[in-house]
């Protein structure tokens, strides 16, 4: 018998602590000032464990489930998109064909998002950057874990869609009736791609990310994206082989005098990662310089960055987004005054020895604690509900942390820690097999500061 072994690779981030390049600084800067735009080309989604495929891997795919319908498409270049599209198209039903058919040819509304999908995700969440891209799929919507990142596929989407949602230039095999394939359709974009293009890059820094060499059925909008963009010195292009094979290179033709440093030669995962890490090192290192002349507080906050620091972005996001009460899409809960206070009570309680736990809560010697931040006003009633509520969750997992939540508004002058009634109200034997009725024991942050 014969086997074929595949070997897989998937990125391997690294803890925050391994260190931060100065590019990943500068790009967070930007970012928390509303002027980074990531540009997701294809090899955003070719990474493990998405594994969606190239332009011509897709050309290939229509071109063998259309070729036994259409006859008349035998011996068009198989490879190239554009030309099996506009094939297809010309024929009766040839069109409506050829956009089904498109957006079922790959996983691209269920393959696993990769690791750059997720940070560029929860970045968008937290509202440091804007996205577009040219792929069919919604790996970055699906990215976020918990929440969706809401995509602008059609001009209807743009009265309905909450703040950062993703562009979709080309289109989305969500609905298939948007996706752009053949010359036509690429050479006369709805006018609203246009017109959101211009007012995202007007006034950006724009990276291109998964673009190693621009394919011909995007070079158009590349164009278009280069121009409103304005200078070589607004404009990033990050892929694995853009030094190596600069030269003779369509980026080199596009962007002839673009400064050697700004051309990142690595792939999009790695490269999202340290923007991520960037943008976690910007807001702890904020808080930090605020604190300065307080000593105490400044070595609680320190100790509770340090243990931060030993998890990857995306670790520390997804937590960060899980703790918000309640966490609204395009708004930083990590970047937060109620996250400040809550890290300084976690350095307080703990130091940095506490790790954070898919379950979104944080581990210490001490037992398991899930931190929730008030986001925006929130009662102190509904931040009791909110820890009811997840308290019964985990229970039915076998997990039963306490709860150190951090703003709100109603609170008590004092809050009793640990004297509660379990029952709730309940009799007796309703505990019998269980805590059916537990109670969630809360600390508040600013109580652990001031006591």
């Amino acid at each position: 018998m014969i086997t074929t072994t595949i070997k897989i690779v998937l990125h391997q981030p690294e803890p925050i602590d391994a260190g931060v390049p100065a590019y990943a600084v500068a790009l967070a800067e930007l970012g928390r000032a509303g002027r980074l735009v990531i540009y997701g080309g294809a090899g955003i989604s070719l990474a493990e464990p998405a594994g969606l495929p190239t332009g011509a891997a897709v050309a290939k795919g229509i071109y063998d489930r259309l070729r036994d319908a259409f006859p008349a498409i035998a011996g068009v270049n198989e490879h190239d998109l554009v030309a099996v599209a506009d094939a297809v198209a010309v024929l009766a039903s040839g069109e409506e064909a050829l956009r089904l058919t498109a957006a079922r040819v790959a996983e691209f509304t269920s393959a696993t998002p990769t690791y750059g999908h997720r940070v560029l995700a929860l970045l968008l969440l937290e509202g440091v950057v804007e996205a577009m891209t040219t792929n069919w799929d919604d790996c970055i919507e699906r990215g976020g874990g918990g929440e969706r990142v809401s995509s602008i596929v059609t001009e209807h989407d743009l009265l309905h869609v909450a703040p950062r949602a993703v562009l979709k230039i080309h289109g989305c095999a969500t609905q298939p009736a948007s996706l752009l394939i053949t010359s036509a359709h690429l050479a006369s974009p709805p006018s609203w791609v246009s017109d959101q293009t211009r007012a995202r890059l007007g006034t950006a820094v724009v990276v291109f990310v998964g673009i190693g060499d621009v394919a011909g059925y995007v070079r158009v909008r590349i164009e278009e994206a280069l121009a409103d963009a304005g200078p070589p010195a607004n404009v990033r292009i990050v892929s694995p082989g853009i030094n190596d094979g600069w030269d003779g290179s369509q980026w080199a033709e596009l962007l002839p005098n673009l400064d050697p440093q700004q051309r990142i030669a690595m792939t999009a995962d790695a490269f999202l990662e340290k923007v991520g890490s960037g943008f976690v090192h910007i807001v702890l290192a904020s808080v930090a310089a605020e604190l300065g002349a307080e000593a105490e507080l400044a070595a609680y906050f320190h100790a509770a960055s340090s243990g931060l620091r030993t998890h990857d972005p995306a670790t520390v996001l997804q937590w960060a987004r899980h703790t918000g009460v309640v966490a609204e899409p395009g708004s930083s809960v990590l970047d937060s005054p109620a996250m400040s206070s809550a890290l300084l009570a976690v350095g307080k309680l703990f130091g940095p020895n506490f790790t954070l736990t898919r379950e979104g809560t944080i581990e210490t010697d001490e037992g398991q604690y899930e931190v929730l931040v008030a986001v925006g006003t929130q009662s102190a009633s509904r931040l009791r509900r909110e820890a009811q509520n997840r308290l019964e969750r985990h229970l039915g997992n076998g997990i039963e942390p306490k709860f150190l939540v951090s703003g709100g508004v109603g609170w008590p002058a004092a809050e009793p820690v640990g004297d509660h009634d379990i029952l709730g109200g309940g009799l007796p034997g309703d505990v019998v097999d269980g805590p059916i009725n537990a109670t969630a024991e809360i600390l508040r942050a600013e109580l652990v500061i001031a006591g």
